[in-house]
C-alpha cells in the first residue's frame, strides 16, 4: 500500500508546529492570551492548544502548544504550499480561526467511553480533535451542566452510539435553562476541583507545589512521609465523594429541568468521577487496600521525580512553580529567585547515576539531601525504609533501573531529564542525568569528565577485589573490568567524538528532534528512534519569529 501523503503532510505539521509544554522554553509562552490581537502583540511563538485527549470531566487535558507566532504565519505558509488551489484562503484548513484564544466549551471529538465536556478559560487555540462550542458567559455554565449530565449522555448515545461527537450532533441536542442560582455554584466546584486535581501534577503547568508538601492536602507536616501519604489518600478520597455528590446533584437538576428525574440514573459511580487523584477512576476493579498501596507508590515516584526537579532547579522547595525553565538560564537566574535555598540546585548540570557507589554527589546521595531538607534529619532513615518498602526495591536500584522508565512515561515520550548511557538500553554501567533546560554546548563535555572519573574508580575497585581471596570478589572484579571496557568503548566511539562538537540545541526545535541530534550518546528510547526516518531528510520552515528571509532553513 503506498504511504498517505495527507497523512505523511499531517505528521510533519505535527512534528514541526506542536509541542508539549515542558518541550519549549517559558519566555517563548503565552498562556493567556484572550484574542488574536493579543497574541500577536505578545511577541510569543507557543500557545495553549486544544487537542482533545482521554476521557475528563470539567477541566483538564491541557498539555499541547502549538506554533501561532505572527497569527500563524509559517503554518499559513505550509497550508498555502499544500494546497495552492485554496488561493491563500488557509481558513479552509485552519477553521474557525475568529474563536482562537476564546473560552469554550470543549470535549474531545474520540471518545473511548462516556462523553466529557470540560471549560477551557481564554487563551487556546483548538483543532477538530478538541471540538467546542462557544458563548456568552452568562449561559457558559448552563451549557456544561447539561452536557456533562446523565441525560444529555443517554441523549448523545442514541444519536452516536460510536461515541464520536460531531459538533452537528451536540447542536441538536435541546438545552433548557437549569435554575442558575443553584446549579452555578455547583458548576463553579465541580470545576475548581478538577482543576486543583489537575494542578497537583508536575504534568501542568500550573503546578506550584508538590502535595506531600503541601499541608492544605497531607496535613500538618511531622516530617514521616508515610504519614504525609496517608493523608494524602484521605484527603483526595474525601474530594472524590464530595465531587461525586456534586456530580450526581447536578444530574437531579437537569432530570428535574425535562421533568424525567425517574426515566434517567442520576447517581454517578465513584469509579466515574475522572480525577487523576481519585484512586476508585484510577485503579478499577481493586479493592480499597490496593488501591491505596497503588497510590503510595505512585505518589512515591512523584516525590522522587519532584527531587530531581529540585536537584536541577527546575523546581526549589523555597519558591511554587517553575524557576529555571527557559533556554538560556543559568543559577545565577536561580539564585536571583531564591537567594538562600534550603536545597541547592547541582552545580554542573550533570547527576550520576550509577549502580556502583562511587560518587558523593550522586543520584542517590542528592536525594538523601533533598529528604533531609524537606522532611527533617531526624526521620531519614524511616522515610527512606518507607519508601524502598513501597517501591519494592532500595533506592539505588530503583534510580538505577526504573527512574528513567517513569520519567519517559510521564512526560509522554518527550523527557526533560535526558539520560546519557554508556548502553542504548538500561544496562548501561554508566549514566548521567542532565536537565534539558540547562543543556549547553559543553554539557556533553562535563558528561565526558564524570565517565572517565567513573572508569579510573571502578579500575581501582577493581583492583583491590583482586588481592582479596573471596571467589565472590573475584567475579565482582571481572565485573567491573567489563563495565570499564564498555565506559572506554563509550567514549571512544560515542561520547568524545560528540563532545568535541560542541552540539547546540534549540528547544523550539523539540525534543523529539533534538534527543536524536544526539545519536548513541543518550538512552534509546524506541518512541523516539523509530521516528529517525521519519525526520531525516524533512525541510523545515522558515519561522517568521527567527528568520526574515529565504525559502527554507537547512536540512536538520
Amino acid at each position: 500500500m503506498s504511504p498517505n501523503p495527507n497523512k505523511a503532510w499531517q505528521q510533519r505539521i505535527t512534528l514541526v508546529f506542536l509541542r508539549e509544554w515542558w518541550e519549549t522554553s517559558q519566555k517563548q509562552i503565552s498562556y493567556f492570551s484572550a484574542s488574536r490581537d493579543e497574541a500577536l502583540r505578545s511577541g510569543k511563538r507557543w500557545f495553549p492548544y486544544n487537542k482533545g485527549g482521554a476521557y475528563r470531566k470539567w477541566y483538564g487535558n491541557q498539555e499541547y502548544l502549538v506554533d501561532w507566532s505572527v497569527d500563524g504565519a509559517a503554518i499559513k505558509k505550509e497550508i498555502t504550499r499544500k494546497y495552492p488551489y485554496l488561493n491563500g484562503k488557509v481558513d479552509w484548513v485552519a477553521k474557525n480561526p475568529d474563536f482562537y484564544f476564546k473560552p469554550s466549551v470543549s470535549w474531545s471529538k474520540i471518545s473511548s467511553g462516556d462523553s466529557a465536556f470540560r471549560y477551557f478559560p481564554a487563551g487556546f487555540v483548538f483543532d477538530v480533535s478538541g471540538t467546542s462550542c462557544f458563548c456568552d458567559e452568562s449561559n457558559r455554565w448552563n451549557l456544561l451542566s447539561f452536557v456533562n449530565s446523565s441525560l444529555a449522555y443517554s441523549q448523545l448515545t442514541a444519536i452516536a452510539p460510536t461515541l464520536n461527537f460531531e459538533v452537528g450532533q451536540i447542536a441538536t441536542l435541546p438545552i433548557r435553562k437549569v435554575n442558575s442560582e443553584e446549579v452555578n455554584p455547583i458548576i463553579n466546584a465541580l470545576i475548581s476541583t478538577s482543576k486543583s486535581d489537575w494542578d497537583s501534577y508536575e504534568t501542568s503547568w500550573d503546578f506550584k507545589r508538590f502535595p506531600l508538601l503541601d499541608s492544605e492536602q497531607s496535613g500538618e507536616p511531622n516530617g514521616f512521609v508515610e504519614t504525609a501519604v496517608k493523608n494524602l489518600y484521605a484527603h483526595w478520597c474525601e474530594v472524590a465523594e464530595q465531587q461525586r455528590e456534586r456530580e450526581t446533584r447536578n444530574n437531579e437538576l437537569v432530570a428535574d429541568a425535562y421533568g424525567v428525574r425517574g426515566d434517567v440514573p442520576c447517581d454517578v459511580p465513584l469509579e466515574r468521577v475522572s480525577l487523576k487523584r481519585n484512586a476508585a477512576f484510577v485503579y478499577p476493579g481493586k479493592s480499597e487496600q490496593e488501591r491505596a498501596q497503588l497510590f503510595a507508590r505512585d505518589v512515591v515516584k512523584e516525590l522522587i521525580s519532584y527531587a530531581v526537579g529540585c536537584m536541577f532547579g527546575r523546581y526549589s522547595l523555597d519558591k511554587p512553580g517553575l524557576i529555571l525553565a527557559s533556554q538560556g538560564e543559568t543559577l545565577d537566574d536561580y539564585y536571583a529567585q531564591v537567594p538562600n535555598p534550603s536545597f541547592a540546585p547541582d552545580a554542573d548540570n550533570v547527576i550520576p547515576v550509577t549502580e556502583v557507589d562511587c560518587f558523593d554527589d550522586d543520584i542517590v546521595a542528592r536525594f538523601r539531601a533533598f529528604l533531609k531538607a524537606a522532611f527533617g534529619a531526624s526521620t531519614l532513615n524511616a522515610n527512606i525504609t518507607f519508601i524502598e518498602q513501597v517501591l519494592g526495591k532500595d533506592l539505588r536500584r530503583y534510580f538505577v533501573t526504573d527512574f528513567y522508565d517513569d520519567h519517559v512515561k510521564t512526560y509522554a515520550s518527550r523527557p526533560i531529564y535526558w539520560e546519557y548511557s554508556s548502553r542504548t538500553n538500561n544496562r548501561g554501567a554508566f549514566k548521567a542525568l542532565v536537565y534539558l533546560h540547562r543543556y549547553t554546548p559543553s554539557t556533553t563535555s562535563t558528561v565526558l569528565g564524570y565517565l572517565r572519573d567513573f572508569t579510573t574508580k571502578i579500575i581501582g575497585i577493581a583492583d583491590a577485589l583482586e588481592k582479596s581471596d573471596r571467589t565472590a570478589d573475584h567475579r565482582e572484579a571481572d565485573k567491573l573490568r567489563k563495565a570499564a571496557a564498555e565506559c572506554r568503548d563509550y567514549e571512544d566511539k560515542t561520547l568524545y567524538p560528540l563532545a568535541t562538537r560542541n552540539l547546540p540545541i534549540d528547544l523550539d526545535d523539540g525534543v523529539l528532534v533534538n534527543y536524536l541530534r544526539m545519536g548513541d550518546a543518550l538512552r534509546a528510547i524506541p518512541s523516539i528512534s523509530k521516528k529517525r526516518k521519519d525526520v531525516e531528510g524533512w525541510t523545515w520552515p522558515v519561522h517568521p519569529l527567527k528568520e526574515s528571509d529565504g525559502e527554507e532553513s537547512e536540512n536538520r
